[in-house]
């Protein structure tokens, strides 16, 4: 992949070199954007928005869809964006399962249609209201990173909220919070509440062994071989739930890749 391209200038306030990152646009990537979608009849209106932004920082984007059984007007909406030539939608009928099966299933689905083509960025994105603040500037953060990362993941404004898909390497979040609750019978101040933190903007990077916050950046070489199972895993005797996102990070990591929260990669 080729890194993006920077270049020092001078002040006219001052003499002196500053050593200030510009980011030439479009950045030299072939990127593909997935997302699923199901009854976000309301927020679609700014999503598209938020696409169309994405879509001006690359050199060569392609949008991927997937809808399932959407009871608004989702669907309508999305076949008239594929009229327009801004995405290929995967639409189908009669989902069924778990929240997380139906989920891993599309998104599965949406992985294996995206390794079809050739690229170099896979962007995985919610198309809700967890995208509305997503910028450029927040995008292009990713691309300052001095950590050599396979996948980045957004953080938010107030309070970092998707706990379920973070798996950290300290005491933070290094277990399923919903396992902890449903099958360890521990409490929700223990397992959840005590877990809720602020990430703030100017803090490091965080390597982490999972997470996903609503907007993911990964790699081409890291993706060979990856699966996001099938949103179900056994604990015991017990078959529960997984985050697709855990199952599908284990891989990255595998490949030999690094996960980290991006504190600048606000999207919400």
């Amino acid at each position: 992949m080729k890194k993006y391209k920077i270049t020092k200038k001078k002040t006219k306030q001052s003499n002196k070199k500053t050593n200030k990152n510009i980011l030439y646009l479009p950045l030299q990537y072939n990127v593909i954007i997935v997302g699923c979608a199901r009854d976000i009849e309301k927020y679609l209106p700014n999503t598209k928005e938020k696409l169309q932004m994405i879509k001006t920082l690359f050199k060569s984007s392609k949008i991927i869809i997937y809808e399932n059984d959407s009871k608004d007007k989702t669907l309508d909406i999305l076949k008239e964006w594929e009229n327009e030539k801004l995405i290929k939608l995967i639409t189908e009928k009669n989902i069924k399962g778990e929240r997380t099966e139906r989920l891993a299933y599309a998104r599965n689905l949406l992985y294996k249609e995206a390794m079809k083509h050739k690229f170099d960025l896979l962007i995985i994105i919610d198309m809700d209201d967890v995208i509305s603040l997503l910028s450029k500037e927040s995008i292009l953060s990713c691309f300052k990173l001095k950590e050599n990362w396979a996948m980045v993941g957004a953080n938010q404004n107030r309070i970092y909220y998707d706990l379920w898909a973070l798996r950290t390497y300290d005491n933070w979040m290094p277990f399923d919070c919903w396992s902890c609750i449903n099958i360890e019978k521990k409490s929700y101040k223990y397992c959840l509440n005590s877990r809720w933190k602020n990430v703030p903007e100017y803090k490091k990077p965080i390597k982490v062994k999972s997470c996903f916050g609503g907007t993911a950046i990964y790699k081409r070489k890291y993706l060979n071989n990856c699966s996001y199972g099938n949103g179900m895993q056994k604990i015991g005797n017990i078959t529960t739930e997984i985050c697709e996102h855990v199952y599908f990070n284990k891989c990255i990591i595998n490949n030999g890749g690094k996960i980290y929260i991006n504190p600048k990669f606000i999207n919400s």
